[in-house]
């Protein structure tokens, strides 16, 4: 029996990016480390969600839309496949190894009401998006709702599955768009008027930095995707960045270089924005295992002692830290 249109539209998946991870070499014990949907909620038909997913130990990974079973298979231990449901829609992850087979779900909900225009029914006075722009941002085909960003001239940025970055003025016009830049799933950051962007592609991630004219300051390439957004420091003198594969990268605002790494343990994957102290010492990453680690940034905390956490490479660091250190992790699931 054929699809009806409804069906070929809420089967509609479109890989996005994919790479194996070094971590699946020598028959790792099979493992689907993490599944999730951004958005989950969706509220036009046919709205586009990104499904990223990070597998360990297989040797064959499928998608399948559980509405009519259309699959996506073959592909790598990591990765983002949009979708556009018209209706509400669960998807099936299913990993196979040599060890057997694993499944995983996760439901993008489509919104059973609409939500109201409050912007009709009177003039957008001073709000960050006009009731133009908006209407201008949807015109664009496979938009991502997640990552449109506003700016201080009321200007905005969105993010698009077909892998632009768009800029729209406060009028709503389309001013430019950055072709091929990547697929950029989240919000901004922004500071002074530039935009620090995280984004996918299929050969890995980026993080790069863009002014309203559309120049491009500085991008700094990592090894797997960035879906969370990226965050500023307290003084805006540093982008803390991280990588779906879960390395978080501490980046100088002014050319992105880089000031340190350091790799979440466990092949921990992160899909949302790390949070950092008031003061800017400790960054708070959450994974999509639900584990929250602390890391000690580069400054020390201030009104107390000197800290000296160990580390691989050496036994103790000396009063001012050269390299984030873990002090803490904890496990929020039951």
């Amino acid at each position: 029996m054929g699809l009806s249109s409804e069906e070929l539209d809420a089967a509609e998946m479109t890989l996005v990016s994919d790479s194996p991870l070094s971590a699946l070499e020598g028959g790792a014990e099979l493992e689907i480390r993490a599944f999730s949907a951004l958005p989950e909620k969706l509220f036009q038909p046919g709205d586009g969600a990104g499904l990223s997913w990070s597998v360990l130990g297989a040797t064959t990974v499928t998608l399948i839309n559980n509405s009519n079973g259309t699959r996506i298979e073959g592909l790598q231990a990591q990765g983002v496949v949009r979708v556009a449901p018209t209706t509400t829609t669960t998807y099936t992850l299913l990993a196979k190894g040599p060890s057997g087979s694993k499944t995983a779900q996760i439901q993008v909900t489509l919104a059973s009401e609409q939500p109201s225009n409050l912007w009709e029914s009177g003039p957008p006075a001073k709000s960050l998006i006009s009731h133009l722009s908006l209407q201008q941002v949807q015109l664009q085909p496979e938009s991502i709702g997640a990552s449109l960003t506003a700016l201080e001239d009321n200007s905005v940025y969105q993010g698009n599955f077909d892998g632009n970055y768009y800029h729209f003025s406060a009028d709503g016009e389309l001013t430019w768009a950055l072709d091929d830049i990547g697929v950029v799933m989240s919000q901004a950051a922004v500071s002074n008027g530039i935009a620090y962007v995280g984004a996918n592609k299929a050969e890995g991630g980026r993080v790069f930095a863009v002014k309203a004219d559309k120049s491009i300051l500085w991008q700094v390439h990592t090894e797997s995707g960035v879906i969370a957004s990226p965050i500023l420091s307290p003084d805006h003198s540093m982008i803390y960045a991280v990588s779906y594969s879960g390395t978080i990268y501490a980046l100088n605002i002014a050319d992105g270089s880089e000031q340190w790494r350091y790799q979440l343990p466990g092949g921990e994957t992160v899909s949302t924005a790390p949070t950092l102290s008031e003061d800017g010492s400790v960054l708070y990453i959450h994974s999509t295992s639900h584990k929250v680690f602390a890391l000690v940034t580069l400054d020390p905390i201030p009104d107390g002692p000197t800290i000296a956490f160990p580390t691989p490479d050496s036994e103790a660091l000396p009063e001012q830290l050269s390299q984030p250190t873990l002090l803490w992790q904890r496990d929020l699931q039951p």
